[in-house]
């Protein structure tokens, strides 16, 4: 197996998504996982339907097993985690930059 250390900063954007529950027990479960995020001290953003995190891909891997080791705690049965990646080969990808990029 073969893995490679991106020194640079990506962006990695989940969404979870529980399956079975009522909306109320699935927001709650939205919320401990942002406060999972919230306490890791990683750059993020909140947005309506998935939340933004910026760091180093070791740092994102590291943050999807714990989210994942979470949910598997919790009697919810079932669920989705989307997960996608904004990479740059040579540079770091910055929420800073997207804003330049918008507002040009």
């Amino acid at each position: 197996m073969y893995f490679y250390a991106i020194p640079q900063n990506i962006h990695a954007a989940l969404q979870l998504i529980p399956i079975g529950n009522p909306a109320s027990d699935s927001y709650a479960i939205i919320d401990q996982i942002i406060q999972l995020i919230h306490d890791t001290s990683l750059t993020y953003q909140v947005t309506p339907f998935n939340t933004v995190v910026e760091a180093p891909w070791a740092d994102v891997q590291l943050l999807v097993s714990n989210i994942q080791a979470y949910l598997f705690e919790l009697p919810q049965q079932e669920w989705v985690l989307n997960v996608q990646l904004h990479c740059k080969a040579q540079d770091d990808v910055s929420f800073a930059s997207k804003e330049v990029q918008i507002n040009e």
